[in-house]
């Protein structure tokens, strides 16, 4: 017998959740759909990740995670900044769709992390504006 290994279902899972919300959206999206792309079952999505908004906010969270962490504004390299993330985006449509969907289903007072995600693009914009203090960007912008 196979030993179970839930740390490579979960990934699955993911994997499938990620495909589902961004070609499906939240409101199109089907848990079973997910869960049979995942070679899993409903019952392991709902125990692990909760119910089906629960899982959209985890399969953002994590994407958008992954984008902070590639693309980093240093205030010296703000230009490339905008490069990096173009090509972040180039070669992960996911996120732009996960965001977008994210946009068309989530009432705004109610996003997962909002603090969160205000604090980190606050600092993306004091990075913009240290950098236009150093003469690096343009301060007209």
């Amino acid at each position: 017998m196979t030993k179970y290994d839930r740390a490579e279902t979960t990934s699955r899972i993911f994997r499938a959740a990620v495909e589902e919300f961004s070609t499906h959206g939240i409101s199109g999206a089907r848990m079973d759909r997910i869960a049979a792309n995942a070679d899993s079952s409903k019952a392991l999505i709902y125990s692990y990740f909760g119910d089906k908004e629960a899982l959209f906010a985890a399969v953002l969270r994590a994407r958008m995670t992954e984008l902070a962490e590639a693309v980093v504004l240093r205030p010296e390299r703000v230009g490339d900044f905008v490069g990096d993330l173009f090509d972040f985006m180039t070669a992960n449509p996911d996120v732009l769709r996960l965001v977008s969907q994210e946009a068309l289903h989530v009432d705004p007072g109610a996003v997962p992390d909002f603090e969160e995600r205000r604090d980190h693009y606050a600092e993306k914009s004091r990075a913009v504006a240290q950098a236009q203090r150093d003469g690096i960007v343009d301060p007209t912008l």
